[in-house]
């Protein structure tokens, strides 16, 4: 989603963070907008997929699975050298090469899952506010999560890149890692609301590498008030992982 920042307030702020690798069409956040809902394979059949893999309805969402003998990594289908004497077809159950949900055996999810950045206190971050379903903040009620969510959804969104980053720019991979993080957030002047990661922030609006983007009504609890100006901001934020994930907002979870 996009943060409208103006002039007074980017005086404030630090410069841009610099992309530290191109993100692929894939794992843009246009997806929200073209990822589709599925009851079997068969209509999945126009959704993009890449070579040497093939479609298949993931928990009621077209994807795309290795075909046999492939494995997934960063977005495509590796030769494993070995494939085994079942056939894979496009059946609507993930198949043996397809992504799986992380499932954590104890409280700590960071750890289970393999997440390696924003760990420990996030600080020197700017939290601004976007609305869930909004032309001007790039939403159509679709979370990159890959679940619906509303101005009520307790979320925040964080750096694209740096998620990615963190799982070889393999977009699923980056989603089951960082989706229904449960994260608490506290401003300057004691404000402080238990969150989760709910969508990721386009790059081209994330001001300082901490720097957040909250959801239209999380952020009013935060703010102290009500504001609907895009030039209200809040500097010098703090948040942290708790170590625990929401099921309902994981990666295809639930939602709002």
């Amino acid at each position: 989603m996009l943060a409208s920042l103006f002039v007074p307030v980017l005086a404030l702020t630090a410069p841009l963070v610099a992309f530290a690798a191109p993100v692929s069409p894939a794992s843009s956040l246009e997806e929200r907008a073209v990822y589709k809902y599925c009851a079997d394979v068969s209509v999945c059949g126009d959704s993009k997929i890449v070579e040497n893999s093939h479609h298949y309805c993931h928990k009621n969402v077209c994807d795309w699975a290795c075909n046999d003998g492939y494995y997934r990594k960063d977005n495509k289908c590796w030769w494993s050298g070995s494939s085994s004497s079942s056939s894979s077809s496009g059946s609507t159950s993930s198949s043996s090469s397809s992504t799986t949900e992380f499932v954590s055996t104890n409280n700590n999810v960071l750890a289970a899952s393999g997440v390696t950045k924003f760990t420990g206190t996030n600080t020197g971050a700017i939290a601004s506010w976007f609305r869930t379903n909004s032309a001007q903040d790039s939403t159509n009620g679709n979370s990159w999560c890959w679940f619906p969510y509303n101005d009520n959804t307790p979320g925040i969104a964080i750096s694209l890149n740096t998620m990615m980053s963190d799982a070889n720019w393999d977009a699923t991979a980056a989603r089951q890692k960082y989706c229904g993080l449960e994260v608490v957030v506290t401003t300057p002047s004691g404000h402080s609301e238990t969150l989760y990661v709910t969508d990721a922030f386009d790059d081209a609006w994330v001001r300082t590498p901490t720097s957040i983007d909250v959801v239209f009504n999380a952020f009013q609890k935060l703010w102290g008030g009500y504001t609907d100006n895009k030039n209200d901001v809040i500097q010098n934020v703090q948040w942290k992982f708790t170590g625990r994930r929401s099921e309902q907002y994981k990666y295809a979870g639930a939602g709002n």
